[in-house]
């Protein structure tokens, strides 16, 4: 893992509230100083790819099987952070307002410019348009990770759902179809308009 690599405050703050309402404040705070934190990160400060992976695994490791629901919360949080303060609104109303398949290439183009504040040293790149897949290449999170049974970045997948369903497909679907924890080459996310089961 690369060592000097950052990754946005966001990846460890939207647990927090969570974390309290579950743990309560004193293992919210444990779980922080096992990721080698005193206190939580500022909101403009970058962590080191290392210490979010460490709070991640923490997070797991002490949830278990809790723990995927909270994180994708987490993840939920985290998109609507980046709508509320990253992505202008004027943009917004653009991709809303654009056919769907533009306004998809360019959020992810947008996503890939960006890709840094949440992958670290790791590499996003579109692995497939229709349907979209996103690849995120030696992802800090998943090769620090446990090794998993099944797909485990529950807070990437969410963040990308919630990106898309607010300003794409309003019923879009993200799944994780492949995971760096399960071994397999890369974390790869399939964003669908509606539910796969979904006959529309």
């Amino acid at each position: 893992m690369h060592a000097t690599a950052h990754i946005g405050p966001n990846a460890i703050l939207q647990h927090l509230p969570l974390l309290h309402s579950s743990l309560g404040p004193n293992a919210t705070s444990a779980l922080l100083a096992q990721a080698g934190l005193a206190q939580p990160p500022a909101a403009h400060d970058m962590v080191a790819q290392a210490t979010v992976a460490r709070f991640h695994n923490a997070v797991t490791q002490h949830l278990g099987a809790r723990a995927p629901a909270l994180q994708w919360a987490a993840g939920v949080g985290t998109g609507r952070y980046i709508l509320a303060n990253r992505i202008p609104r004027p943009a917004q109303a653009l991709l809303r307002a654009l056919p769907s398949t533009w306004g998809a290439r360019l959020l992810t183009r947008a996503i890939l410019q960006h890709a840094w504040t949440f992958a670290g040293s790791g590499q996003l790149q579109v692995i497939q348009r229709s349907p979209l897949v996103l690849g995120l290449h030696q992802n800090p999170l998943a090769i620090a990770a446990p090794p998993a049974t099944s797909p485990s970045c529950h807070w990437h997948a969410a963040v990308f759902q919630t990106l898309f369903s607010a300003l794409i497909w309003p019923a879009a679907q993200v799944r994780e179809t492949g995971c760096m924890a399960c071994g397999d080459a890369c974390c790869s996310f399939q964003i669908l308009p509606h539910p796969a089961n979904s006959h529309m």
